[in-house]
């Protein structure tokens, strides 16, 4: 069973994505922004870490890069409304991760 991490700062959106997820047989748990997700991830080993970019405290880009430091093998997957080429730019230079639907399973 894949663990997961979802990070977003939209309860309504984070509940919705805990519940679809749990139907499916995942093992979640979830934080309300990038510094909280930090400090789990540092205690726990997760499979895929699924989280917004546009959140307080710390943006989804800042976590992918404190991720690749303290758990390069963990995969990451940042949804936003907002994106921007820049934004997409920039994860990239810090360490493309492609998810295929065989790592969800």
């Amino acid at each position: 069973m894949k663990n997961i991490l979802i990070t977003e700062d939209d309860k309504k959106l984070r509940d919705g994505l805990i519940e679809i997820l749990k139907v499916k047989g995942y093992s979640i748990d979830s934080a309300d922004n990038g510094q909280q997700a930090l400090e789990k991830i540092k205690k726990t080993d997760f499979d895929i870490v699924l989280t917004d970019q546009i959140m307080p405290v710390m943006k989804g880009l800042e976590l992918l890069k404190n991720i690749l430091q303290i758990k390069p093998n963990t995969k990451v997957i940042i949804i936003t409304a907002f994106g921007t080429i820049n934004d997409a730019v920039e994860a990239i230079k810090a360490g493309p991760r492609i998810i295929s639907r065989s790592h969800l399973k």
